[in-house]
């Protein structure tokens, strides 16, 4: 009966085994298919309606480039006559562009530009650049200038603003 029982034991020791493996065939079966489908679902609702995607949406304005700045250095001094007395004009002049080619082009001509506006500069009436608009006006004759300067030298882009940082008349 001693064999009996020892033997009934290894039986269920046995059964229990196979019982076990087969949980444990049967869990990681579950586990994958519960991953797989996660996946699916997650894959399905990221990538959303693909024809919605391939339709390009056209942007109502235009993105603005960054505005680029240089300064022409040294400020331009220049001398004017009033009344038979000597006069003086100092400008710090920056440029102001949307692209890095025109700048590059101003940078390369620099010696023209100086050039053409330090005629303009000193060819000013003085009693008028007291004034406001005297002063804009200056600032849009020298946009004209360095302008006329960059298409003559083909440059790339375009300069945007003449900008006049310090401007002193003594």
């Amino acid at each position: 009966m001693a064999e009996k029982g020892k033997a009934a034991a290894e039986g269920d020791a046995a059964e229990g085994g196979k019982s076990n493996k087969k949980l444990i065939v049967i869990l990681a079966i579950v586990v994958l298919l519960s991953i797989g489908i996660s996946v699916g679902v997650t894959l399905f609702f990221l990538s959303g309606n693909d024809s919605t995607d391939n339709v390009e949406e056209t942007p109502s304005e235009p993105v603005q480039k960054t505005a680029l700045y240089t300064e022409l250095k040294p400020p331009f001094v220049v001398a004017l006559n009033v009344d038979n007395r000597q006069r003086y004009l100092q400008i710090y002049v920056s440029i102001m562009s949307r692209d890095q080619g025109a700048l590059d082009t101003l940078d390369q001509h620099m010696p023209v530009v100086r050039s053409k506006l330090i005629a303009l500069f000193s060819g000013q009436d003085f009693m008028q650049l007291q004034t406001g608009e005297g002063k804009q006006a200056l600032q849009d004759a020298a946009l004209d200038v360095v302008t006329n300067v960059l298409d003559q030298e083909g440059a790339s882009g375009s300069i945007e603003k003449v900008l006049f940082t310090n401007f002193v008349m003594q």
